[in-house]
């Protein structure tokens, strides 16, 4: 095995790197499908739990009632901004907001 470990069945990402890092350049091509579906694995989430809780809530945002009145494209985008970084919104000083909005006008 090309990767150094204290433990033989575990190898580290930095292992990995430095490997890939002291290998020439033409040795370095052949690793690139294998680089490009690493950056994928490492992006990927382990559930797809955050993904069906948005589609949940847009699935409320835009009822088919919704679907059929005046709700423009822009106005639904700007609610789902405001559902998914709940955490953000949940904090913000409403006063202030309303007073920075009118201020603006």
């Amino acid at each position: 095995m090309h990767f150094k470990s204290a433990n033989k069945n575990i190898v580290e990402l930095s292992g990995i790197i430095t490997f890939l890092q002291q290998q020439s350049a033409s040795a370095r091509m052949l690793f690139s499908e294998v680089t490009t579906l690493a950056k994928i694995l490492l992006v990927i989430p382990a559930t797809n739990a955050t993904s069906e809780r948005t589609l949940s809530a847009l699935r409320r945002i835009k009822t088919y009632k919704n679907l059929r009145t005046t709700m423009s494209q822009d106005r639904l985008n700007h609610l789902m901004v405001l559902h998914v970084p709940k955490d953000r919104t949940y904090n913000l000083d409403l006063k202030k907001v309303a007073t920075e909005f009118c201020a603006s006008r």
